[in-house]
């Protein structure tokens, strides 16, 4: 039986840095995305409500953008906005349940045929995403998983 417990404290520190490396190899390849302009196709505003509790609910709104760009001779197209819906959707409340103010959601202004700033992957153009960086949040927790991993490695390492 304690042979088991210790084994299991090996998987989860496997799986909590293999977690953590990959969260920070996606923070830090997307440093080398060149910046250019795309010129938007479509743009809609879609809600998601997500249950906080067994009696409350909250909404969460997030842009569905459809754009083209060009690299080099090329014409893309690409409906990426971010990395998960998490890092670009916007909540109706704050933190202190207060409204938030809807015109300050970053899409607020766009339409058809704007201009807009992208980010291209130079190595395989047709990959573009138009909010670049990870939530400041999930690279925090990918830190904190990584700490965990090591630390229940060590401990497996010393324990068994």
């Amino acid at each position: 039986m304690l042979t088991s417990i210790f084994d299991l404290f090996f998987i989860i520190s496997i799986a909590c840095i293999f977690y953590s490396a990959r969260k920070f190899y996606l923070y830090y390849s997307m440093n080398t995305w060149i910046e250019t302009n795309a010129i938007i196709l479509s743009i809609n505003e879609e809600t998601e409500k997500v249950l906080l509790s067994e009696v409350a609910s909250m909404n969460y709104f997030f842009p569905r953008i459809q754009y083209c760009y060009q690299y080099g001779d090329v014409t893309y197209k690409s409906d990426v906005v971010g990395n998960d819906i998490k890092s670009v959707w916007m909540p109706e409340f704050d933190d202190f349940a207060y409204p938030i103010n809807r015109n300050n959601y970053f899409w607020n202004n766009w339409k058809e045929g704007d201009s807009i700033k992208i980010f291209i992957n130079p190595k395989t153009p047709e990959k573009s995403i138009i909010v670049k960086p990870i939530n400041r949040k999930d690279l925090n927790y990918g830190s904190f998983t990584m700490l965990c991993g090591v630390v229940l490695l060590f401990a497996w390492l010393f324990l068994t």
